[in-house]
């Protein structure tokens, strides 16, 4: 069987661009459908969700391919549409532009639901019912394209704290010690604080004003609902839950910006940004004041001393649902609807010392290992006795003495111990003087109390990047003592005391941790088995030092030669060109889980695919697929990807222009410079290009076919990008050496790497490739091509009479012919593009 490509006809674009909402939703349902294998127009977000950050990704990059082609200084913004079936299942079935809104009671800024409370609604009460109503659904976020010169929400944070006290109670039945029989019991006193914070932030040099806009004010909106349960095993929930509503707005007509100063055009800031440009929002909340734990009962109503036992299993349900929002004038510049964080971990593993031994000579306080006695007291417990007997041994936080005044008149440690000895002795001596303590019950002098919190740090890595919770998250470790959420494996962390142990302070100038532009050292410095390079192109773009330096394109007809420039959805990183894999690196795919903040849980194959498919080459497939579906070439002039004659690709070559950096190297840190050069076909670089796209090709470990699949695959060609043959990448490697600026860190831009497939894209066609199927005996044919064009299928037994059976068009990329029942002589088929 032979394929063949005829002449190509010229195309118009298959989607409407003058048309936002039809741009939007036909071009993000192309890619979803065919990259996710997800139906926009039918997309279940409960009770399955299948809204992951890789579709919102793709989401925000059709948005910014909008952008790109008006001037518009306000961003496109898009709200999803919810339905519900008989089944109550919620499903997004398509996008609604905002274009404009009357103010904070505008319907569209309506407070969210949350998915599950929605779909248990009555269609009496539930807004789904009614076609009329916006609704909006926390975790579901709008899509707010990237514009350049806006504020952003950029950081939240919520620090949840439950201390625990635990009061020993001593009786016994005479005053004689002799003749007494004594009994312990205890009392646990619990309560809970929360402290929740926000930060938008203003990350470009200038100060944003109203005067800008025609005297339209700037405002800021935050309402936030935080729930709040304690658990235990007996009951379910119990007693404890609150529902805290948070409700702020802020106008205001000037906004500093990040000011920041520079070394040079080419360099990274030389400090840090404006305090004045971040807006900081914080609430302390009280959950529960001071209760004792029933365990009789397993509640904390009526809780008083009672015999010792094993405290409940106790566990923290914690909630948060944020709504926030930017608007100058009646414009939205961003939007947020975040259901998170969300705690959910076990208060007795986060209070539990290690198991205490007889050899040991710290006495833990909290340890839960049984002593031995028939009234299999806990460890914890006959260190409190022994720490009140003997004030020495205490521990050296976490702990108080009672302080009330003894019968000798001291409130000392020393009294307390000495009259506690007392309950067991007759008499005893204290200072020279003979007490006797005649109490019949008497309360431990000694308590220890433990304060556990659990800290979310949730920030933007990069601020256009923050409308799902996977953007702002990191993994533990990353942020200091802000351990984001893994209290299901434990880890909470301590504040016995304020001094030593003192609960975290959210950083008001909030780029220490995820923030991490190009040259930028932060969160992955700090993670192990992750590449922490600084100046790592494979995961952000090339000498964007802060938002100031991103060049977004503006005002743009619609094609490919710009495409590098719009940003991916994932931070500092535009629409990717280059040929370096990023999880093919060593410990790369740790890295690009850590960037994204897509953790892979174990055995989590849904995680593993989100990792994948967010992936910076799978760009490759993105710019096929678009190529595919806008293009408004002519076909009959592109170059088909799989021609084997090197030659020729060095004919394609000629004329097109390259950058090659000219800056004396070692560089000082100043603005690049670069010489344009129109490549000729007879020159050493050309050949080396050409020849390297046939390697690529050929290489059977990326390509077993030898064969492009798609336009965009050819991008896997390093001389292409990284690796051109007119570019000086000889100074330093890649993440330079120490006090030198190389070329690599400091000279070449993303527009310089990109430059040569930017313009190489546009001029290719993908071949019509093809494969038999046989289906009940029947054989068909299943070909690729562009979608709106018609394809006639054409026989030959001879490869030089053919003949037309059919005509097609493509749907998605492929169609799927019957062929007709032939002898058993030989045929060949071709496909060839209709005039």
């Amino acid at each position: 069987m032979q394929l063949s490509t005829a002449t190509f006809a010229t195309a118009g674009p298959v989607f409407d661009t003058s048309t936002p909402v039809s741009f939007f939703t036909n071009v993000a349902g192309r890619l979803l459908s065919s990259e996710l294998n997800v139906n926009l127009s039918r997309m279940e977000v409960y009770p399955t969700n299948q809204y992951t950050p890789s579709v919102h990704r793709l989401l925000q990059v059709t948005a910014n391919l909008l952008d790109a082609q008006n001037t518009n200084f306000y961003p496109s913004v898009f709200r999803p549409l919810f339905s519900e079936d008989a089944a109550s299942n919620i499903f997004i079935t398509g996008y609604e532009p905002v274009t404009n809104v009357s103010g904070t009671s505008d319907p569209q800024l309506a407070a969210p639901y949350d998915a599950a409370s929605l779909a248990n609604l009555t269609n009496a009460t539930n807004p789904l019912a009614d076609s009329n109503g916006p609704v909006n659904i926390y975790g579901i976020p709008w899509v707010v394209g990237a514009k350049k010169g806006l504020p952003n929400f950029n950081q939240l944070s919520l620090l949840t704290a439950a201390t625990v006290v635990r009061k020993l109670e001593l009786t016994r039945t005479t005053s004689d010690p002799k003749t007494a029989t004594y009994a312990t019991n205890q009392a646990y006193i619990i309560w809970v604080t929360n402290q929740l914070g926000m930060t938008f932030w203003n990350s470009y040099s200038n100060t944003l004003t109203s005067a800008q806009y025609n005297g339209q004010q700037i405002q800021v909106m935050v309402l936030d609902s935080m729930q709040m349960s304690m658990t235990n095993q007996w009951n379910g929930f119990a007693n404890w839950g609150v529902g805290t509503n948070l409700n702020t707005n802020i106008v205001f007509n000037t906004w500093p910006g990040a000011a920041w100063g520079r070394n040079g055009g080419g360099a990274p800031p030389n400090q840090t940004p404006s305090a004045a440009s971040f807006l900081s929002f914080s609430w302390p909340i009280l959950y529960q004041n001071p209760l004792v734990y029933n365990s009789s009962t397993h509640n904390f109503s009526g809780g008083s001393f009672e015999p010792i036992a094993p405290l409940d299993q106790l566990g923290l349900v914690v909630t948060n649902y944020l709504q926030a929002y930017i608007l100058i004038g009646n414009q939205v510049v961003d939007y947020v609807q975040l259901r998170a964080p969300i705690i959910v971990g076990g208060l007795n593993q986060a209070l539990a010392d290690p198991n205490y031994g007889t050899n040991d000579t710290t006495f833990y306080q909290w340890s839960t290992n049984d002593y031995g006695n028939a009234e299999n007291i806990p460890y914890g417990v006959v260190n409190q006795l022994v720490v009140a007997e003997n004030p020495g041994f205490a521990p050296a936080v976490g702990g108080q003495w009672s302080t009330a005044q003894t019968p000798m008149g001291d409130v000392s440690p020393t009294a307390e111990a000495a009259f506690f000895k007392g309950f067991f002795t007759p008499s005893f001596i204290y200072e020279g003087a003979l007490y006797t303590n005649l109490e019949l019950e008497m309360q431990v002098p000694y308590t220890p109390s433990r304060r556990v919190y659990g800290a979310f740090l949730l920030q933007a890595n990069d601020p256009l990047v923050h409308y799902t919770a996977s953007d702002l998250g990191a993994q533990y470790g990353m942020l200091a003592n802000w351990a984001n959420g893994d209290y299901l494996n434990g880890v909470w962390n301590r504040s016995d005391d304020p001094n030593s142990e003192p609960l975290p302070v959210p950083p008001i100038i909030s780029i220490g941790g995820r923030y991490q532009p190009w040259g930028n050292t932060g969160q992955l410095a700090r993670t192990a088995a992750v590449d922490s390079n600084p100046y790592n192109l494979a995961y952000k773009d090339p000498l964007v030092w802060n938002p100031d330096h991103w060049n977004f394109p503006t005002g743009q007809v619609w094609g490919l030669s710009w495409i590098g420039q719009v940003h991916r959805g994932t931070p500092w990183q535009s629409i990717f060109l280059k040929s370096t894999n990023i999880l093919a690196a060593i410990n790369g795919f740790q890295t690009w889980e850590a960037w994204t903040g897509n953790f892979l849980q174990t055995n989590d194959k849904e995680s593993s695919f989100e990792v994948f498919s967010s992936a910076p080459i799978m760009d490759f497939e993105l710019v096929s697929l678009l190529a595919a579906t806008l293009s408004t070439n002519n076909y009959s002039q592109q170059f088909p990807v799989n021609n084997p004659d090197t030659n020729a690709w060095a004919v394609l070559l000629n004329g097109l222009v390259a950058l090659t950096n000219t800056t004396p190297s070692p560089i000082s840190k100043t603005t690049p410079q670069f010489a344009s050069i129109f490549i000729s076909s007879n020159s050493i670089q050309a050949q080396i290009i050409a020849k390297a796209i046939q390697a690529t090709r050929l290489n059977t470990n990326l390509f077993p076919n030898q064969t492009f699949g798609e336009i965009g695959l050819i991008l896997a060609t390093p001389e292409l990008s990284i690796r051109s043959p007119f570019l000086n990448t000889n100074a330093g490697s890649i993440g330079g050496r120490p006090g030198v600026a190389s070329q690599i860190d400091f000279g070449i831009t993303d527009q310089a790497y990109e430059m040569i497939p930017s313009q190489l894209l546009p001029l290719l066609r993908i071949d019509a490739v093809a494969k038999m199927l046989s289906t009940n005996g029947q054989r068909q044919l299943e070909f690729g091509g562009y979608d709106g064009l018609e394809y006639a299928i054409q026989a030959s037994p001879d490869l030089v009479n053919w003949q037309t059976i059919s005509s097609n068009y493509t749907a998605f990329g492929t169609c799927t012919v019957t062929l007709p029942t032939t002898t058993n002589s030989l045929q060949f088929y071709r496909t060839r593009l209709l005039q």
